[in-house]
């Protein structure tokens, strides 16, 4: 065992078994931890618990006194030739005079304990000042030395290099890391239900005889059984009573509800008297525990950077295999035999530690969930195949108890410290490992498809490519022909207008066709004459004098937005979901003059925003790789099958056709589809009906989700951080509005709510790629000398966290660096964010998206009062990072 004190520190949260023991073992480890506990004590939530051979080897190798304290409180079998015995299984629904069935022995017998009793023991071996109570973790933020701030829910906080997530299957460090709409951040119910209770063994005794009640048994039967196991030393038995439902569980906030006595004996109605009897043994009033698992939604990895999950958090569980407290201990080991291998040196080893930790414990975690689901149905007849055949049922459960128990913990410690080694020793840089070891010989090809691996598996490419920058410098090739640069120097170079690269290829899977002829969009066009010609005709109805001709349609949306919020106020609502609902709904007015309904609908309407998301999925997908992406997807057969319009484009559609029939001289005015219809008039042969419709379609998409996006995430970083907010709120309220709705001119000025917006900006950047193909003259960009064809872009998360653009802290959401910096500096740090892209192909529709956010900002503010009750900023989900800005409002009095 290491006793090499390591330079990075560990923050645990939970502390039941699985975080105890994991703190014990790294805390003897000579690794500096500290266990966040939101309980007041450390508690476990159930009663007893069994224990097989694995989890005893697991103990061991965490540390001795953990074994040691499961030895002073375990018990088993109380008759000495049942000292190997697991369980005696019956049959406990037949009425006969014999029950016994098969019996299922191991190396250790039955080794229960009361989980209190060993908590107590655990406790023990752990300094007191290892530990903090009462913090139930709320939101995990990357601080400017990479580390993590935890932020608590009594206000508190605290930092840490890393932080293992022990807490559970209702994790909240699983729903940090995977966002709270993410399949995998709840549990599943298994629509199966326990009762559970203690008897004293004196009275079990008297109920069922000695060998039922002082040894371990399962008794199975159709849709229900009862196991029983001595705790306490053989002074009291668990009695756990299991029946399966087509109910849904009544309430999933909540893991028990209240019970009764009754209930149960209705459930088992038609049992054995030997169930009837074990349930007789339960006091009048009882729990009745719901029985979830992570089963249906399994986590994807049980770790991403230097955030891991361990124990239930990963593999929540039914407790069917008896083996779920045992896995978490295996966990234990298996991470803290990686922190405290000689090869890991500081906290930039963390990365790969947790990488290799989900390597080798991902399967075996995910096994055991499946498996135990299989066994609960087994033990009650409903398993295809095996039925009520016990012959079958005991081979059944003799081959999955073998997976579990025969195996050596040490071995699969070693296994690990061995996979780690190979990742430090081939250079690994934390999470970029898999591309780092194979860097600098790889040929592109490789690279090309580890990438695309990466992004199939979910990550996000400007992420790999951050990574890589990191790893290597401002300058990395990121595939075939496609370099990738970490300077704001590049920019104009790359997008400027002296020199004009054309969009690359990567472009393409983004663009769509109908009857096999592509309809165009200013986004994926990539022939720059067109565009130049297209932006000529159409680029006066971008205008912010145009635009405000049209404010009166945003007041009107935004009057609608506001009564829809009044009738909520005092409920939590998703304030994000209603500005999305108004984002689209703004658009679609100022587009047709008309709204698709979302804010009165209170859901998205047509599927709108989820086609928008799954075109953007596509386009992430398949960007590396086009030309295969046109061969699938673009060929006639795939186009046969095209799906009718959406509700948006029959809008369109229906709105087009009205206004060619119209004779209203006053239409090329009244709203973008008049301008795009009048440029049409103007140059048929550049902008046709087909051109007007999808050049309004993507206008909507584009405008309403970066619109209500950025919004949102500026209000949930100033609600974060609430001095941020106050000075928000105090402009807004001071500034002298004389009007709701907001006029633009009342708050087109305003310092701080101009300088969160801008930030907010800077935040939630689009993750998709900017990529341009050098012309066959070549180029020399940075000083770096590049042959025609290649594909090259500026890596956005680069620019816009450069500390010799932004200053200190350049990762830290802070208005103020816009409100302190001169003349200068703020051109720079703009033209370094890229928000609306850079040059030529500069965003036409910034104007509006800046009057929008600013009238809408400001009007929210005004008229509400903001409680946050759940507000945070997660991982890419879609175009943009995932949010949760759930608030109370409350109107003010004026």
């Amino acid at each position: 065992m290491s006793s090499n004190k390591k330079d990075f520190e560990i923050a645990i949260i939970g502390g039941g078994i699985s975080g105890l023991t994991l703190a014990i073992a790294l805390h003897s480890r000579g690794i500096p931890i500290t266990v966040y506990e939101q309980a007041p004590h450390f508690a476990e939530i159930g009663a007893g618990v069994s224990f097989t051979d694995n989890a005893g080897q697991a103990m061991k190798i965490c540390h001795a006194g953990i074994y040691e304290a499961f030895e002073r409180v375990r018990t088993s079998n109380m008759w000495p030739e049942k000292a190997k015995v697991w369980f005696d299984y019956h049959d406990g629904y037949h009425d006969k005079p014999d029950t016994h069935v098969f019996t299922i022995s191991n190396k250790i017998g039955q080794a229960g304990v009361h989980r209190a009793h060993y908590l107590d023991e655990l406790v023990k071996l752990l300094p007191t000042e290892r530990a903090q109570f009462g913090k139930r973790l709320e939101k995990l933020d990357k601080t400017s030395n990479e580390r993590w701030k935890l932020n608590f829910a009594d206000g508190s906080s605290a930092e840490a290099d890393a932080v293992i997530g022990c807490d559970g299957i209702k994790s909240k460090v699983r729903q940090l890391m995977y966002g709270k709409d993410h399949p995998c951040a709840y549990p599943t119910y298994t629509h199966k239900y326990a009762y559970r209770a203690l008897a004293t063994m004196e009275d079990a005794v008297k109920a069922v005889g000695g060998e039922k009640a002082q040894n371990a048994c399962m008794h199975m039967g159709p849709g229900g059984h009862v196991l029983t196991f001595p705790v306490n030393h053989g002074k009291t038995l668990n009695v756990v009573a299991f029946h399966t439902t087509k109910k849904d569980w009544p309430d999933h906030e909540r893991l028990t509800v209240p019970g009764k006595r009754e209930e149960a004996m209705k459930d088992f109605e038609g049992f054995g008297p030997n169930v009837t009897k074990l349930l007789q043994l339960c006091e009048p009033n009882l729990d009745i525990w719901g029985i979830f698992h992570l089963g249906d939604n399994p986590v994807p990895n049980f770790a991403k950077g230097t955030v891991c999950l361990v124990g239930d958090a990963a593999h929540a569980t039914s407790p069917h295999h008896g083996a779920g407290s045992g896995l978490c201990i295996e966990d234990s080991a298996v991470i803290a035999s990686l922190l405290a291998d000689e090869s890991v040196q500081s906290a930039s080893d963390i990365g790969a530690i947790f990488a290799t930790f989900d390597e080798v414990r991902r399967e075996r975690g995910h096994w055991l969930v499946q498996s135990s689901y299989r066994m609960g149905n087994c033990y009650e007849w409903l398993t295809d195949g095996v039925g009520e055949d016990f012959g079958k049922i005991e081979e059944e459960i003799n081959r999955r108890n073998a997976v579990i128990a025969d195996v050596n913990v040490q071995g699969m410690c070693d296994e690990a410290r061995g996979v780690l080694r190979k990742k430090l020793g081939s250079e690994a840089v934390n999470e970029v490992s898999p591309i780092a070891v194979l860097w600098k010989e790889a040929d592109e090809v490789t690279i090309l498809q580890l990438n695309t691996l990466r992004i199939w598996r979910g990550e996000y490419f400007v992420d790999i490519v951050s990574e890589l920058h990191k790893a290597y410098g401002p300058v990395v090739r990121t595939g075939p022909n496609r370099v990738s640069f970490a300077s704001a120097e590049a920019i104009p170079e790359i997008y400027g207008t002296s020199k004009v690269y054309s969009k690359a290829a990567s472009y393409q899977p983004m663009t769509l066709l109908a009857k096999g002829q592509e309809i165009p969009t200013i986004v994926t066009l990539r022939d720059e004459k067109r565009v130049t010609e297209i932006k000529r005709h159409v680029s006066n109805g971008f205008a912010q004098s145009t635009w405000l001709k049209q404010e009166h349609q945003i007041d009107g949306t935004i009057d609608i937005l506001l009564d829809q919020l009044r009738k909520r106020a005092g409920t939590v609502i998703s304030l994000n979901k209603w500005l999305s609902f108004w984002g689209f709904d703004t658009l679609t007015m100022l587009a047709f003059s008309d709204m698709q309904g979302h804010m009165e609908a209170g859901a998205e309407v047509d599927k709108t925003s989820a086609g928008a998301k799954a075109r953007f999925d596509h386009w992430r997908a398949w960007a590396l790789l086009p030309s295969l992406e046109a061969l699938l997807y673009k060929n006639r057969f795939v186009q046969s099958f095209q799906k009718p319009s959406s509700g948006l484009a029959k809008l369109a559609m229906k709105r087009i056709e009205e206004r060619k029939a119209s004779t209203d001289e006053d239409a090329p005015d009244q709203d973008l589809l008049g301008r795009y219809l009048a440029a049409s008039k103007k140059a048929p042969d550049m902008i046709g009906s087909r051109d007007v419709m999808a050049l309004t379609i993507s206008t909507i998409h584009a405008g309403s989700e970066t619109v209500a996006h950025t919004s949102s995430f500026a209000l949930a970083y100033a609600l974060d951080k609430m001095e941020i907010f106050q000075k928000l709120e105090q402009e807004i309220l001071t500034a002298g509005i004389r009007s709701s709705p907001a006029a633009y001119a009342d708050v087109e000025k305003l310092p701080y709510l101009d300088a969160i917006i801008r930030e907010a900006l800077r935040f939630s950047a689009s993750p998709n790629t900017m990529e341009r193909t050098i012309p066959p003259a070549g180029a020399e960009i940075c000083g770096v000398a590049l042959p025609g064809g290649t594909d090259v872009s500026v890596a956005k998360p680069c620019t816009s966290r450069d500390e010799s653009i932004f200053g200190p802290h350049a990762d830290q959401f802070d208005p103020e660096r816009w409100l302190h910096a001169d003349e200068q500096q703020r051109r720079e740090m703009e033209h370094a964010t890229l928000a609306f892209s850079f040059g030529r192909r500069v965003c036409i529709g910034q104007h509006l998206a800046r009057i929008e956010m600013k009238k809408l900002i400001a009007t929210v503010v005004r008229e509400f009062k903001i409680q946050p009750v759940n507000v945070g900023i997660g991982d890419w989900d879609g175009n943009f990072k995932k949010l949760d800005l759930d608030v109370k409002l409350t109107p003010r009095v004026r």
